[in-house]
């Protein structure tokens, strides 16, 4: 799913701590295809201001794309 900003989703996500991120997503992770060993859950991987973080579907609690 990379590309440029233009082409990526801009999501706003809140997780279980009630945090709240704004970024472009870069990755979605089917828990099944995880590297080497399967993920414990589908993930998502966005990019804030250059720096990438991954939420697993268990610690998010809504998403919201903006554009």
């Amino acid at each position: 799913m990379y590309g440029t900003i233009k082409q990526q989703k801009k999501i706003r996500l809140i997780d279980v701590d009630g945090e709240e991120f704004i970024g472009y997503v870069v990755d979605v992770t089917d828990a099944e295809e995880g590297a080497d060993e399967p993920y414990p859950d589908d993930a998502i991987t966005i990019s804030i201001v250059g720096r990438h973080i991954e939420f697993m579907q268990s610690e998010i609690i809504f998403i919201e794309i903006l554009e």
